[in-house]
């Protein structure tokens, strides 16, 4: 058995050294829709260990000594890359665990898209199209990892690809008839869905810094919502909502949740939310916000 630290769509670290494991192929996973798709392909055939809890923002969370004993025995490490977990970034450069044999590979199947900053939007999961590929490509490595199961891995992956080109189709039908395309975020983290499905985003924050915007920028921003005739700012679910409050108040805005998918809150994990379900409720408060038929 290999081990493997994926890096979806940035990184892939692969370590040659062999090793014994139980009935079960460990797979450690860096957040929750890498978790999801990885869940939804594998079945009951590999046990999966997600390393951010829930509730956590992944770009904050720090590994403790227990997710480096599970990424160190597991036979394969799924993580986002793209400076958008900081333990990856570490890993590569060898700052947590001396990997050895360890061969840096980039994904050929797209482009990371870059800001007005030249920051990284790392946030590929949010474009329908996109994840089929992220799904695709976890299917592949599964089936590497565990090669008795690849023909189930492949079925499955085909069906979870199914549905999100059925998302996609229903995403674009929902947003066929709005008054605006203009949005207001408070954070830079829908830069492919914006592209895929015409949308123009007005960020508070970036997608990978996070210092709170000046008084002058929330003054432009507000003004940038009243020329537009914008009655709603888009916030997430995992963050702080004291910014997107004071944007509200100053332009007499309504806040709605635009989720990031970036992990599950208690509540959403209770009632049983998942990847599709979450997507179609930020489809349901776009259409608000952008006035849509």
């Amino acid at each position: 058995m290999k081990k493997y630290l994926l890096m979806t769509f940035a990184l892939l670290f692969i370590s040659c050294t062999p090793q014994e494991i139980d009935s079960l192929a460990q797979v450690v996973t860096s957040f929750y829709p890498l978790t999801y798709f990885t869940e939804q392909i594998a079945g009951d055939y590999v046990n999966i260990t997600q390393i951010t809890p829930d509730g956590i923002e992944p770009h904050e969370y720090a590994l403790s000594t227990n997710d480096l004993k599970a990424i160190e025995t597991a036979d394969l490490t799924v993580a986002q890359g793209g400076a958008f977990e900081n333990w990856a970034e570490e890993f590569y450069f060898g700052q947590l665990v001396d990997y050895s044999g360890l061969v840096l590979v980039y994904s050929h199947e797209m482009d990371f898209v870059l800001n007005e900053e030249n920051l990284l939007d790392p946030h590929v999961w949010l474009d329908p199209v996109l994840a089929q590929e992220m799904v695709l490509l976890l299917s592949d490595y599964l089936s590497e990892l565990d090669p008795e199961h690849a023909p189930e891995f492949r079925t499955n992956a085909e069906a979870i690809r199914a549905k999100l080109a059925a998302l996609d189709e229903e995403i674009r039908a929902g947003l066929s008839s709005c008054q605006t395309n203009k949005l207001i975020v408070t954070h830079d983290a829908f830069s492919y869905f914006s592209s895929r499905y015409n949308l123009e985003t007005l960020p508070l924050l970036n997608a990978a810094d996070f210092d709170e915007p000046s008084l002058q920028e929330l003054k432009d921003l507000a003004d940038y919502a009243k020329e537009n005739g914008l009655a709603v700012i888009y916030m997430e679910s995992l963050e702080n909502p004291e910014v997107a409050k004071v944007l509200a108040e100053e332009a007499n805005l309504t806040t709605l949740v635009l989720n990031t998918l970036e992990g599950l809150t208690p509540e959403e994990k209770t009632a049983g939310e998942d990847y599709f379900s979450i997507m179609r409720s930020n489809l349901t408060n776009l259409k608000t916000g952008l006035m849509c038929q």
